[in-house]
């Protein structure tokens, strides 16, 4: 039989904003929509949790279950960004990674073909969750038999799971409570209300008639719940970054002139992508300094972009305001993309006429 693990970093744009904020860690934290009291929660950690702070409810509701509760905004191009780090960070362990489209930091990896590639699965498991611990990211580790089993199991809280049949995983899955399985919060409410509090108590419910009742998408996890609606995994294609290097025949101190250096390189980068039909997402230059210092930067678009005026007018912000305690001999620079739009596609590629008047 296949076996199945699911990688689950629980509530991962959560963690991506703790550690821009470390002193919020030991507080009620959550990821909001707008930072606005009428904002809605969108991830909420532990702390927050033993306050009943629950997602779908609205910042103003949180704080006044406790006034330490603390939120930022975490935008779709930081999440986006993430989670293709991460895909490639797993794709070091097994070449079949699938993340989740619905929820960021949860994955799904085929692990069938490893049982002679490590001495067992929870030695895998624990690599994994290992390696990403090495990455500041706290994470959750499953390996079963099917794709709800898995991920249920996963939001149990403990570290590393390895279910040995799948009469074992469902006895397990049965136990999760509905508050750990990211429901709408309308369904989930609904449900509660009804004294439905775990995932067995959901999978009992009568097929029929949940659809009517609870709408598509309640129907779907019911399916998937019951064993119903198998699904492949579908990995995801692996992009590597453009790099581009040159090697100075002198000392540059100028940022103007570095400027200068890096616009054809990155015009020839943005070409790479566009054929790979991606566009920008983040832009990384490394400077090495004629002292043997060096510089890292990283720049991200407000959004994925094929702009080059827009890339190059961050650039140049960004050398103006270093300081170089030596000259530059050397420039490294790399470009991670993520599919592109055919318009933005379409703009790249097009050659501006001239105005004859």
């Amino acid at each position: 039989m296949d076996r199945l693990a699911c990688v689950n970093l629980p509530a991962m744009p959560l963690q991506v904003l703790l550690r821009t904020h470390p002193d919020w860690l030991h507080l009620p934290a959550a990821v909001v929509d707008r930072d606005k009291p009428s904002g809605t929660l969108l991830w909420v950690n532990e702390r927050a949790r033993a306050h009943r702070i629950l997602t779908g409810m609205r910042y103003a509701a949180g704080l006044g279950l406790s006034h330490e509760l603390r939120a930022g905004v975490v935008t779709d191009g930081e999440i986006a960004l993430q989670v293709a780090r991460l895909t490639r960070r797993l794709a070091r362990f097994s070449p079949d990674v699938e993340p989740a489209d619905q929820e960021p930091g949860v994955f799904w990896i085929d692990v069938s073909a490893l049982r002679h590639l490590y001495p067992s699965l929870q030695e895998w498991a624990r690599l994994v969750r290992t390696d990403l611990q090495a990455a500041g990211f706290h994470s959750v580790v499953s390996v079963g038999f099917t794709r709800y089993g898995t991920y249920a199991a996963s939001m149990s809280g403990a570290r590393e799971l390895v279910f040995r049949n799948v009469k074992e995983e469902e006895a397990r899955v049965k136990t999760v409570t509905l508050d750990r399985l990211g429901l709408e919060q309308k369904l989930r409410d609904k449900l509660l209300k009804l004294g439905i509090r775990t995932s067995g108590d959901f999978m009992k419910l009568p097929a029929d008639g949940i659809r009517k009742r609870f709408g598509i998408a309640a129907q779907e996890l019911h399916r998937q719940a019951n064993g119903e609606g198998w699904q492949p995994i579908k990995p995801a294609a692996l992009s590597e970054p453009v790099i581009r290097k040159t090697i100075l025949d002198y000392t540059e101190t100028n940022a103007e002139r570095l400027g200068t250096l890096i616009a054809p390189l990155l015009q020839s980068m943005l070409g790479d992508l566009s054929e790979r039909h991606e566009a920008l997402r983040q832009f990384r230059f490394k400077l090495t300094l004629d002292d043997k210092t060096h510089l890292d930067e990283t720049l991200l678009p407000a959004a994925p972009t094929l702009d080059a005026r827009q890339i190059l007018n961050l650039i140049q912000l960004r050398l103006n305001s270093l300081v170089l305690t030596a000259g530059v001999i050397e420039l490294r620079m790399h470009a991670t993309g993520v599919p592109a739009t055919e318009r933005q596609l379409t703009l790249f590629r097009e050659t501006p006429r001239r105005d004859l008047q």
